[in-house]
């Protein structure tokens, strides 16, 4: 995990230059520490089948919290409200595009109940092109952008983008 943390932090030192905030920075490794957890719940299953466990502890439906995601959605935000204009634009809707197809993921997974099958969590090809066209559509617009966001993301997250204000 904290290795792609500090891959958040690179990427932001290029888009934000050698010297970005240290708020920027926790932002940043914040996202690469959700993007690495998603990846970690995705391919669970064939983990497991092979005999690693990289999270740690058992799956519950009180994992999501040990795993931060409910403070990270916040955070997550935050990062992606900072990529305003310019430059910045193209890189807030990869972001957004890899927020998005994250919180599907964790949808997914609340769907289950947060157990696990013999298949990994996967966002079909479908979801994910509706996806990524509503975050296209909405990159502009911080409160469409929210909006669409919100669309995607698992019911615990609810509360953690109502308290978000774009």
């Amino acid at each position: 995990v904290s290795q792609s943390r500090y891959g958040g932090e690179a990427l932001s030192r290029l888009v934000f230059g050698d010297k970005p905030s240290e708020h920027i920075l926790k932002l940043s490794r914040d996202f690469g520490s959700f993007l690495q957890k998603i990846n970690m719940i995705k391919d669970r299953s064939g983990d497991e089948r092979e005999g690693r466990d990289f999270l740690g502890f058992v799956v519950s439906p009180e994992a999501y919290q040990q795993l931060r995601f409910p403070e990270m959605v916040n955070s997550v935000w935050q990062y992606i409200e900072h990529l305003r204009g310019g430059s910045h634009e193209r890189f807030r809707l990869f972001c957004a595009w890899s927020f998005a197809l994250g919180l599907r993921t964790l949808a997914l997974w609340e769907n289950k109940n947060f157990s696990w099958s013999t298949e990994p969590l996967k966002v079909s090809k479908l979801d994910a092109l509706q996806i990524v066209a509503s975050i296209k559509g909405s990159n502009r617009d911080l409160q469409l952008l929210k909006s669409a966001l919100e669309k995607t993301a698992p019911t615990f997250s609810k509360n953690s983008f109502a308290q978000i204000t774009a």
